[in-house]
């Protein structure tokens, strides 16, 4: 069942059985951790511009411009943009992702999807991933909670609002499907082994190859993942240099 935009109003922002924040959502009070995903951010790619999906009140778009990163965002509540830091005003739009992004093709070197995309049902993900595939012309990072297995249950007292929960292996082949390749040096899986030095490319298969490196090594049944990919198209990608380690 597809949740309607107006789910999230001024009461989904505050703490209570709407959502799952704890404390107020104030600047004030997510400042150190909105510029400490910012300088993760610039550290990461040094993007000219970038674009927060699902921005809320533009906490990070604030953080990013701080740094000097021409920031803009997306988000589907109407009440988060319309009460969005005085800075950001002009930069956000309202914005179902399940129905598209407003931009042009290749339009942003950095684009970021931090606790979003779980609030987006199953069948709307192809198109939404292949939407932040488009717009993308370098650098594409999601954070989202994952699961040990496909069943895509939610966890005890997760946010009502969220809607799908799968291993990273299916967020990994969600994006390699529409040309973005998972850069696991650089990514968070949420679990306790990694590989030292791996970017899958073209003609591997992410699911299995996740399994066979023993990734699924974790001592709870969901943890938090941030997923990095890079586009084909990025610039200096020289895919052919590129190999899955242990496969020669």
């Amino acid at each position: 069942m597809r949740l309607d935009a107006s789910y999230y109003d001024e009461a989904y922002f505050r703490p209570g059985p709407k959502s799952s924040f704890i404390f107020p959502f104030t600047w004030e009070v997510q400042k150190a951790a909105s510029m400490k995903s910012a300088h993760r951010l610039k550290a990461l790619s040094n993007p000219e511009n970038a674009l927060d999906i699902g921005c809320a009140k533009g906490f990070l778009c604030k953080a990013l411009l701080e740094l000097g990163i021409d920031a803009h965002g997306c988000d589907i509540s109407e009440y988060a943009v319309s009460n969005c830091e005085p800075e950001v005003k002009g930069r956000l739009k309202i914005a179902d992702i399940r129905d598209g992004l407003p931009y042009l093709d290749n339009s942003f070197d950095l684009v970021c999807a931090e606790a979003t995309l779980e609030h987006i049902e199953m069948e709307f993900l192809p198109y939404v991933a292949s939407e932040i595939a488009r717009v993308s012309r370098n650098h594409v990072i999601i954070g989202i909670p994952v699961s040990q297995d496909n069943t895509n249950g939610p966890p005890p007292l997760s946010d009502p609002s969220h809607r799908t929960y799968m291993p990273a292996s299916y967020w990994i082949s969600l994006f390699f499907n529409q040309g973005l390749l998972c850069d696991l040096r650089m990514s968070r899986l949420g679990y306790e082994a990694y590989p030292n030095s791996v970017i899958l490319g073209p003609g591997s298969d992410a699911h299995s190859y996740i399994y066979r490196c023993g990734l699924l090594v974790a001592s709870a049944s969901y943890s938090g993942a941030s997923l990095v990919f890079i586009s084909r198209a990025s610039e200096g990608l020289d895919i052919q240099k590129l190999s899955l380690r242990g496969e020669g």
